[in-house]
């Protein structure tokens, strides 16, 4: 375990971190840490939890994050990252928790995240992603948690999210999203928080 989290570190990532390769928690977030995540990181296969979130990491994220297959929390929320997610992350069947929101992501979301059926909060929004939200989503049968707001997401709600029966808070506000409200909504029996705003919804409230 290797816990920095909560200080003033600055600076880049030194890459000899990928030798630590028995480390099972890297908890970085809340620093003025700066540059590219290193590919190196995801050499640490042991890893359960990765934490970088609310620093200043710039560019993509590495392909090579598909290696990190032990992974349960991944939290990357609150940095400038860009370019597109890659579909790698799909590979990450693990997670339960995977927080990318407030970022400057971009591209669609991968199908891929259909194969994380441990997955109970995800965390998308405040970035630029654009296209459909994948019928995929509907396969994440644990998910309590979904925001996808503020972005620029588009198309129809697929009906599929019906499925997601622990459904507790899905956050769709601040996109393109048009069409009705697909009916399969009324089977989320445990949702609490529902926001559907600033959309191009139409047609009648089921």
């Amino acid at each position: 375990e290797l816990d920095l989290s909560e200080n003033s570190f600055t600076g880049t990532l030194p890459t000899k971190l990928g030798q630590l390769t028995s480390l099972n928690y890297l908890w970085l977030s809340d620093n003025n840490l700066n540059g590219t995540v290193p590919t190196e990181v995801c050499e640490l296969s042991w890893l359960v939890e990765l934490h970088l979130g609310n620093n200043s990491f710039t560019g993509n994220l590495p392909t090579e994050i598909g290696q990190l297959t032990e992974l349960r929390a991944l939290l990357i929320n609150l940095n400038q990252l860009n370019g597109t997610l890659p579909t790698e992350l799909g590979l990450l069947t693990k997670l339960g928790f995977f927080y990318l929101g407030s970022n400057s992501f971009s591209g669609t979301l991968p199908t891929e995240f259909g194969n994380l059926t441990d997955l109970l909060k995800l965390e998308l929004s405040e970035n630029s992603l654009t296209g459909t939200l994948p019928t995929e989503l509907g396969q994440v049968f644990g998910l309590t948690e979904l925001y996808v707001n503020n972005n620029n997401l588009n198309g129809t709600l697929p009906t599929e999210l019906g499925r997601l029966e622990g459904l507790q808070r899905l956050y769709l506000q601040e996109n393109m999203f048009t069409g009705t409200l697909p009916t399969e909504l009324g089977e989320l029996m445990s949702l609490e928080e529902f926001n559907a705003t600033e959309n191009e919804f139409s047609g009648s409230i089921p």
